[in-house]
């Protein structure tokens, strides 16, 4: 069972050309014997909302490996504003009180503020740190204790983490994905399931084709285009997950 986001899901792609279904052929063929490959991504989600996924289906679907997909461009992110989970006194990682509502944009009560096509508008006509004050502001919301206040279609590139990645909001979100992958591993564990954390950089990092980029980035020293797979790296690890 393959779990993530709509990388995983890939809904505009053919059902062939997905991850999940290439994985079967390769894996059946590898293997010389038939394997089953289940696509459980989500559009948007993170891997806080994909940990409850899994925590809800595995014994159903009893699989013998669950490949664990992590996105480094907004999953972060998703662990903070999401508000499904949050960190105790001690640092452990403890589920939230707040009502879990189906998502506005299912509902139809989405405000235009929040809709995915406004980010991608204001992307274009701010500067290249445009998402600076939505993060500041998803991470005043965390310290209040608040409720999640903006769709999860409306994920923004996790910037604090990648330029700024020993300031307060970083930091947190570190520990955020820390606590995560190490109860999906947990989960794992208890019932004897091989797992294997997928990590996908961020096109921001990679290529000129989207702005801002690394280019625009790099005029801050200590950004690097690394930043965001490498903490995603070292969560999966330190969760003793195997990674990809």
């Amino acid at each position: 069972v393959v779990y993530g986001d709509s990388n995983v899901l890939a809904r505009f792609s053919p059902i062939e050309d997905t991850f999940p279904a290439k994985l079967a052929e390769l894996l059946s063929a590898g293997l010389s014997r038939d394997v089953e490959v289940i696509n459980s991504g989500v559009v948007g989600f993170g891997p806080d909302q994909s940990l409850l996924k899994m925590a809800g289906e595995m014994d159903q679907l009893a699989p013998d490996l669950i490949v664990f997909h992590i996105f480094a461009d907004n999953d972060f992110g998703d662990l903070l504003r999401n508000r499904l989970f949050e960190l105790d006194e001690t640092g452990e990682l403890v589920e939230t009180s707040h009502p879990r509502r189906p998502d506005p944009h299912f509902t139809g009560e989405s405000p235009f503020w929040s809709s995915l096509l406004l980010v991608r508008a204001v992307r274009k006509v701010l500067d290249p740190y445009w998402n600076a004050t939505a993060l500041q502001y998803q991470y005043d919301v965390y310290r209040s204790g608040g409720e999640q206040v903006a769709s999860h279609f409306a994920d923004v590139f996790d910037t604090d983490l990648a330029l700024y990645p020993d300031s307060p909001s970083a930091l947190t979100k570190r520990a955020l994905m820390d606590g995560t992958l190490k109860r999906v591993e947990q989960l794992a564990a208890q019932r004897g399931i091989d797992i294997v954390a997928v990590i996908q950089p961020s096109a921001f990092d990679l290529t000129t084709n989207l702005s801002p980029n690394f280019e625009t980035f790099s005029e801050v020293e200590s950004y690097s285009p690394r930043n965001l797979t490498r903490f995603a790296n070292a969560s999966a690890e330190a969760a003793g997950l195997r990674v990809v």
